[in-house]
């Protein structure tokens, strides 16, 4: 073969390997967006799909429900402009944008953050853009910086700026504010003062919510809470309940429930290790021999347990 060929052939693996790692530069994730779409507020969600967060999305749904009402009022007593805004955050570990950005344009006031922001934070930001003193405000950090190092420290300049110019935040408007943001038959989660709260036929269950969201089967429900699971009835009277043990490494937003006709099973990704049977309300480790799940075995923390043959 001759020689200019091998080093065409050389060139061209240099350039695939060059592309490989510039693809997986996100720490070998792929980025997707949930989008909430409100009459002055887009907001756009950035996670990684292989964490698919349902509390998160849960909650930014809530965000971007109340924190548009509050544009509303902005711009009906002309503290704004009736834009639109388009704000997009999350995105935390991946590269490709700005740090960070604060633009307006003809039609849109637009926000750029590489974090997951409180509802206090995005009202200061809405603050700092019906100043008559408000600038744009855009840090494009360089390649050569680490990435985390980057956002946090364009973070560090903006949140200077922005305490400066807006010091105080009023949320008054925000205190008796409420949004459904899940309901699931008499079971209902509601976004209230930056947290979710659960009610179950309006008695009030809490707020120490855990991945994944809540399933029911028929009149009851089953409920991440406090790193247990807590089964109710329809009237909200707890039932059942165990301790919802996440392995070292794991998280919980890579668990999910799915409900059938007599079983409700709790997955790490497509791994049912839990079941619970409606018909005896009793919960079930599953066992798995030569990668299938055929039998449970009794849920007991202390281990003393019996074998049951799957009824599903």
């Amino acid at each position: 073969m001759h020689k200019h060929v091998l080093t065409t052939i050389m060139r061209n693996i240099i350039a695939l390997t060059l592309f490989l790692l510039m693809s997986f530069s996100s720490f070998g994730s792929e980025r997707h967006y949930k989008d909430f779409h409100h009459s002055n507020l887009n907001l756009s969600l950035c996670y990684n799909y292989s964490n698919y967060n349902e509390k998160l999305i849960l909650h930014y749904k809530g965000v971007s429900s109340i924190l548009n009402e509050y544009i509303i009022k902005k711009i009906e007593d002309c503290e704004l402009e009736n834009k639109v805004f388009n704000i997009e955050i999350g995105c935390k570990y991946f590269s490709g944008h700005p740090s960070i950005e604060l633009t307006i344009s003809k039609y849109n006031y637009y926000v750029f953050i590489h974090d997951l922001p409180s509802l206090q934070y995005l009202v200061q930001i809405i603050d700092y853009f019906s100043l008559p003193t408000w600038e744009s405000f855009v840090i494009q950090a360089k390649d050569t910086d680490e990435l985390m190092v980057k956002n946090e420290r364009a973070l560090e300049i903006f949140n200077k700026i922005l305490n400066k110019n807006v010091p105080t935040v009023d949320m008054t408007f925000f205190k008796n504010r409420k949004v459904k943001v899940l309901e699931l038959g008499d079971l209902n989660i509601n976004y209230h003062c930056d947290s979710l709260q659960l009610e179950i036929s309006n008695l009030k269950l809490g707020s120490d919510l855990n991945n994944p969201s809540p399933v029911n089967l028929k009149d009851r429900y089953i409920v991440v809470m406090n790193n247990n699971l807590n089964v109710y009835n329809s009237t909200g009277e707890l039932i059942n309940n165990i301790p919802l043990k996440i392995k070292e490494g794991h998280m919980d937003s890579e668990y999910r429930m799915v409900a059938y006709s007599k079983w409700i099973n709790l997955y790490h990704y497509d791994k049912a290790i839990i079941s619970y049977s409606y018909e005896k309300n009793k919960f079930y480790e599953t066992k798995h021999e030569n990668g299938h799940s055929h039998t449970r075995t009794c849920y007991n923390p202390d281990k003393h347990l019996r074998r049951e043959k799957d009824t599903n």
